[in-house]
């Protein structure tokens, strides 16, 4: 069971792009061009965020447990804004750190894996009988703070013929007072350096 939900986690680094539709706490809906460059084994990653014409509005990049921020734009040179933006990368792109690690399935035939750490706070994996998953993060209370889908997926075949499984589209969403909502539509997945 361990081994489904660190298999949804891409090894090596890699290059992805996504379509984004945000819809903000304010209730407004606004769409960007995000790229992420990773490195799952070195927990590092560079994050771009564009205008749909080609602005850039936000670069940053998190390296040995250190973000610096690049450049950003307003709104996006809001207070907090890297440090969520970091964290929700690192929840879609990092297998969570932990020092146990629980696994079942419910009666819904939903396989779960629950990370937990003394630092940080639970985090669970949910896996479909459909394949699909989902990443639950919780707060300290135990209450739902974000949650990721993946609503479907694309092969890809590639470099010495490796065979990925990447969402072709997700869902991330936050909880509480300024929560808000990511569709993330896949453009492009690209490995580096495979």
């Amino acid at each position: 069971m361990y081994h489904q939900c660190s298999q949804l986690f891409l090894q090596g680094k890699w290059q992805i792009s996504h379509l984004i539709q945000a819809e903000l706490p304010t209730g407004k809906t606004t769409f960007m061009h995000g790229t992420v460059i990773f490195s799952a084994q070195e927990k590092k990653l560079e994050s771009i965020i564009m205008s749909i014409e080609g602005f850039v509005l936000f670069n940053a990049s998190y390296e040995h447990e250190k973000m610096t921020v690049h450049r950003a734009i307003s709104p996006l040179d809001a207070s907090g804004f890297a440090d969520g933006l970091m964290h929700d990368l690192q929840l879609i792109f990092f297998q969570p750190n932990a020092s146990s690690i629980e696994t079942g399935c419910l009666p819904s035939l939903e396989c779960v894996c629950r990370y937990s750490s003394n630092q940080g706070n639970p985090i669970d994996i949910l896996i479909q009988k459909d394949h699909l998953w989902e990443i639950r993060e919780y707060n300290k209370r135990h209450r739902l703070s974000r949650s990721v889908k993946a609503m479907s997926f694309k092969t890809i075949t590639e470099y010495n013929q490796l065979t990925f499984r990447i969402p072709d589209v997700l869902v991330l969403t936050t909880y509480g007072l300024l929560g808000y909502t990511l569709n993330m539509n896949l453009i492009e997945a690209i490995p580096i350096d495979m």
